[in-house]
């Protein structure tokens, strides 16, 4: 376009984006304009980021880097490391945390480098030690906003990857998740809605031959080694996730968000959800993720169960989604991974399964099933990975950053770049749309698999109970404390703690839990506190008011030096601290009274936001479009092309989920 070409537009310099968009080379045609403006000429940043090549890596970074570059005259260096470490060089976790600073470690970051390739559960631990800086005032004024499209990136995403106590810390360019993949051929028309269904057919192919070597395979591909890894920690999350968090993703899954007590233990749960069947617990997710362990390949890597599944050695697998999207893509040849290596075998992406719910007062965000009322959880394991720039960079430095972060993550970038490169999966909307499957068919993907693919990826990202992973300080605590109190029980097994039963094994993982916030913080109750305000900050909920006057029973020393004046001076005095106890008592529990009903009204306040006061009344865009102007309520409603919706989950169910919805009144 020739207007993308030029230096500026009506008094107003372009962004950069679209300059970028314009000096780029198309794809397989020859560059379209010669603009570059140079503006971060002599400007160096050094960014700590997955490896450009090999292993799990963020080759898309480096290309649009050199974009970059070429454009803009700046100087992007990368310090590059792998997921795992490697040789004498640390993981990319431990890197960034070093640089950055760790609750854990006292937040002592060197503050080297300027730009950091994160995790999104990694971002309430950077900001707690102040290692990277807060991005909303750089997008609320920039003309990036636009740019970045931010309303086109998943909800889940925005929260999980990009947002902390609703501020931006970091710009998506993946997302991450269990992904539940069956061995279509193997299932047939069977039923895996809950997780009980998905346990239970993995038992029954357990032991049989699934890609005719003559030898018997496995029910499950999941990883269970190293025990710390996150993808052992995310495989039993996924199961656990629907058992806990029934509410909505503010709700969270792991901790009561009025006090931090666990949810690993019935009582926890049962004061939470009182009409919740008992069902609902980590006790019945933990056995059932027992089980699934029982007829899992034993001791595997996540990277090794990719392997087995892609080889035809289970007949389900549960991974992060880039494995699964390498398996299924046919850029190298015209059938997929599992087909080439086990021809007539065939794979399918699945919906998270969930468990079975009563009603919807107790699951309002459940589906209807085949199986009954079914509630769900997808679980986004790590988030996916942003970019986040050091609080210590220099202003052009950050600037030079926030322009090179916006361009990666843009549409017009990240869009062919989660199909090229098998990292950044599909974070965006329009990353699911018709034209995304136009472009897989073209890839050599069946019509009808793509399809399928995008719609459990949009359903997995937008659903209104996805759960996301623990974003907290001492995320490391928490997963090895949690594995190895279950270990015994899981494995059977005392290489760890000592645990004979699930109830067992429940009650020393919360225990172990219970501590972490004193190992971090030192000093209860604050401990406690600090840790429940990062939790609650995570998921989008407001900060508890608390009253730092005083503790509950106060509590007053006389010392008396000398002698008062006899037997009655000693009983006026100690009617008078008599007297002062009772009344600061008195006061206390009117505070607290006081404290309660306000807490009530919010809650009854914030429960009244999430109910239609109204009938909400909906018109079809195609049937708004043939009137052909804005008519009023009650004429429509003659014309008979009103659809009425009573309750939120009535409108969830038949609207939100299944279609998109514009609101706009008018007089």
């Amino acid at each position: 376009s020739p207007f993308r070409c030029q230096s500026g537009m009506k008094g107003q310099a372009p962004s950069l984006l679209l300059l970028l968009l314009a000096w780029r080379p198309a794809r397989g045609a020859e560059q379209q304009c010669q603009l570059s403006d140079q503006r971060y000429a002599g400007v160096t940043v050094t960014v700590v980021a997955l490896q450009e090549k090999g292993g799990v890596n963020l080759e898309n970074l480096y290309v649009r880097a050199r974009e970059f570059e070429n454009f803009t005259g700046a100087v992007v260096d990368f310090v590059q490391r792998d997921v795992r470490p490697s040789g004498d060089n640390p993981s990319l976790a431990a890197e960034v945390f070093a640089d950055a600073g760790k609750v854990e470690t006292g937040c002592n970051g060197a503050g080297v480098y300027q730009g950091y390739v994160i995790k999104g559960n990694q971002v309430p631990d950077l900001v707690q030690c102040g290692g990277i800086a807060n991005l909303s005032t750089q997008v609320e004024q920039s003309q990036t906003w636009s740019d970045l499209d931010w309303a086109d990136v998943a909800t889940a995403i925005r929260q999980g990857t990009s947002t902390y106590d609703s501020k931006v810390y970091s710009l998506p360019i993946d997302a991450d998740y269990m992904a539940t993949v069956v061995r279509e051929d193997l299932a047939g028309n069977t039923t895996l809605d809950t997780w009980e269904q998905w346990v239970a057919f993995a038992e029954s192919q357990n032991g049989t031959d699934m890609n005719g070597d003559g030898k018997p395979d496995h029910g499950a591909c999941i990883a269970l080694g190293p025990a710390g890894h996150f993808s052992v920690f995310g495989v039993l999350m996924a199961i656990a996730a629907p058992h806990l968090q029934l509410g909505g993703t503010s709700q969270g899954a792991f901790f009561n968000t009025d006090t931090l007590e666990p949810k690993l233990t019935a009582a926890a749960m049962s004061q939470i959800y009182p009409d919740a069947p008992s069902s609902f617990s980590f006790e019945t997710a933990l056995a059932l993720y027992k089980r699934l362990v029982d007829v899992a390949v034993p001791g595997v890597s996540a990277k090794d169960a990719w392997d087995y599944f892609k080889n035809g050695s289970c007949s389900t697998w549960i991974s992060l989604p880039g494995f699964v999207y390498k398996t299924q893509d046919t850029k190298f040849g015209t059938t997929n991974m599992l087909t080439r290596n086990v021809p007539n075998a065939t794979m399918a992406r699945v919906e998270a399964p969930g468990v079975p719910c009563p009603s919807r007062s107790t699951c309002p965000y459940a589906s209807d099933t085949s199986s009954g009322l079914v509630s769900r959880a997808p679980f986004l394991a790590t988030s996916g990975f942003g970019f986040a720039i050091s609080s210590k960079a220099s202003a052009i430095q950050q600037q030079l950053l926030f322009e090179l972060f916006t361009y990666v993550s843009a549409p017009e970038q990240s869009n062919p770049d989660v199909q090229e490169w098998t990292v950044s999966d599909p974070f965006r909307l329009s990353q699911l749309d018709n034209e995304t499957i136009a472009d897989l068919v073209e890839r050599g993907w069946d019509e009808p698999v793509a399809r399928q693919y995008l719609e459990v990826v949009d359903a997995t990202l937008n659903h209104p109970n996805a759960a996301l992973d623990l974003r907290v300080p001492g995320l490391g605590l928490y997963m090895s404390s949690l594995l190895d109190a279950t270990d015994s029980y899981v494995h059977g097994t005392a290489r760890r703690r000592r645990a004979e039963s699930a109830d067992a094994a429940c009650e020393a993982a919360s225990d172990a839990w219970q501590a972490i916030p004193l190992q971090l913080y030192g000093q209860e109750p604050a401990a406690t506190n600090t840790q429940l305000d990062i939790y609650r900050a995570q998921l989008g909920l407001p900060q508890i008011v608390r009253d730092t006057g005083g503790g509950g029973n106060e509590e007053i020393a006389l010392i008396v030096t000398a002698a008062v004046g006899g037997m009655a001076a000693a009983v006026i005095l100690g009617a008078f601290a008599f007297w002062i106890v009772a009344t600061l008592r008195r006061k206390r529990a009117l505070e607290r009274q006081a404290e309660a009903t306000i807490k009530k009204q919010i809650v009854s306040a914030v429960d009244a936001l999430k109910e239609i006061q109204a009938p909400l009344a909906l018109i079809r865009a195609s049937d708004f479009l043939e009137i052909g102007s804005l008519q009023s309520h009650e004429a429509l409603r003659d014309k008979g092309v009103l659809h009425f919706v009573d309750t939120t989950s009535q409108f969830i169910e038949t609207v939100f989920t299944r279609y998109v919805t514009v609101f706009f009144s008018h007089q």
